[in-house]
Formats: structure tokens, C-alpha cells, sequence
């Protein structure tokens, strides 16, 4: 397991793009692992595609990092800070489902603040991922052509 870990991560790492398309597919990724639509990410990731100069994998391996695990958690993260940025916390208790429109006032009230919150720690995880994974490419690429050039200059020519 660890083996094949190392192996992906390098290949990450070697992609044939620029740091930056690569950071910013990250960065986007992770933008769209916060959103509240749940079903939609891979779809919003592919409609990135035509509107942003990202790279498509990195885009994609971001958006997959979000399992079923992770979704209630970050969806109460974005819930929770939605609704206090917004001042007015939903109770769950307050609400019946007699009618449609009862059902659509849960809905409003519930995923306003998910939405809120959602783009807030978005954007948040968007600019942490980018730099994050910026450097690493970076640094990565830095110490990659250090070493190709130091086992080129050991090499004697005939």
C-alpha cells in the first residue's frame, strides 16, 4: 500500500504541466469540496474545466479526495458557519413537513447558511491548498533538476 502511495504521489508530482495550472486545479478542487452540492462536485469540476486554465487531473484528484466520511463533517462546518455569519441558526424542532411549502422553508433555511459557509471556508481551503501545493511543486521541481543535473555533470563523455 505504501508503495503504490509513493508511486502515485511521484507521478502527481511529475505531471507535464506548470506548478501553477496544477496549484490552481488543487485550489479549485478543493473550493468545490466545501460547496453544498452534494452529487454535482465531479460536474462542477468538469464545467472548471472549460472556464479556468486548470489542470484536469489535479482538478479531478481533489474533488475525489471528499468521501463519504469527510462530507458530513465539512457540510456541518459550512452549516455551522453559514448560520452564524448569517445570525439566525435554524432549529430543526421548528419545522413540519405537512405541506411544500413547509418543506421549502426547511430547505431555504437550512441551505442558505450551508451555501454561506461553504463558499467562506471555500475560498479559505482554495487559497491554503494552492500555496500549499504551489511550493510543493515548486520545491519538488527545484531539487528534481538539481539532482539530474549533478548525475548529468558525474557522467563522463568518451
Amino acid at each position: 500500500m505504501r508503495r503504490s502511495l509513493r508511486y502515485y504521489w511521484l507521478k502527481f508530482l511529475r505531471m507535464q504541466d506548470t506548478p501553477h495550472r496544477i496549484a490552481l486545479g488543487i485550489a479549485i478542487g478543493m473550493f468545490i469540496n466545501f460547496t453544498p452540492f452534494v452529487g454535482f462536485h465531479t460536474i462542477l469540476a468538469v464545467l472548471s474545466f472549460f472556464l479556468l486554465p486548470v489542470n484536469r487531473i489535479a482538478t479531478l484528484s481533489a474533488v475525489w479526495l471528499n468521501t463519504p466520511w469527510t462530507v458530513p463533517v465539512l457540510l456541518a462546518l459550512d452549516y455551522k458557519l453559514g448560520s452564524w455569519l448569517m445570525a439566525c441558526p435554524a432549529t430543526w424542532t421548528n419545522f413540519n413537513f405537512t405541506s411544500f411549502q413547509s418543506l421549502l422553508e426547511f430547505g431555504c433555511a437550512t441551505f442558505m447558511p450551508m451555501l454561506y459557509g461553504g463558499i467562506i471556508l471555500g475560498l479559505l481551503g482554495a487559497v491554503l491548498s494552492y500555496a500549499l501545493s504551489l511550493n510543493i511543486m515548486l520545491y519538488w521541481r527545484r531539487q528534481r533538476k538539481a539532482h539530474l543535473l549533478k548525475v548529468y555533470n558525474s557522467t563522463t563523455l568518451p
